[in-house]
């Protein structure tokens, strides 16, 4: 009787499995991503995505020249204004840093600030405006900024 019941429970879970899944993908309408509650919980349709593959990187030294440990800090901003923290790179023992990103359409911009470890120098800032395509698809762009920071006590 044991082996009945568990075959049952088996069958019914599997059963149940089935039709739940078949409901969830039935539940969207690929077309335009949405269904008539709202956006599709599978994702954007891929056919309507603008996006930028970013890729910075630079080196920070100081004004002799000479390469500085620091740290950048990559802000955002969806209204041109407000900038939030998105990431944080560290440089490498000889002042060299690069970031790699894909951004949507959300994004205006982007502000790399960089201040070094040991705070002995002034920050430093650069903007980014991001170049989405004109037609759906992904855009590719490359940046280098390298920082001279200037120290904050003058012997």
């Amino acid at each position: 009787m044991r082996n009945l019941k568990q075959k049952f429970i088996q069958n019914w879970v599997k059963f149940l499995t089935l039709i739940l899944g078949v409901l969830g993908f039935a539940a969207c309408n690929h077309e335009n991503g949405e269904d008539e509650y709202g956006p599709c919980l599978y994702g954007p349709n891929p056919m309507n995505y603008k996006a930028v593959i970013l890729q910075v990187k630079g080196n920070i030294v100081n004004n002799v020249q000479q390469n500085i440990k620091s740290t950048v800090v990559v802000k955002v901003t969806e209204d041109g204004e407000n900038y939030d923290t998105y990431a944080t790179v560290k440089t490498n023992d000889f002042g060299f840093y690069q970031f790699d990103e894909s951004f949507s359409e959300a994004c205006l911009g982007l502000r790399f600030v960089v201040q070094d470890d040991k705070n002995y120098y002034l920050p430093d800032s650069v903007d980014v405006k991001l170049k989405f395509p004109e037609e759906d698809g992904v855009s590719y762009e490359k940046k280098e900024f390298n920082f001279t920071l200037t120290p904050r006590l003058k012997f």
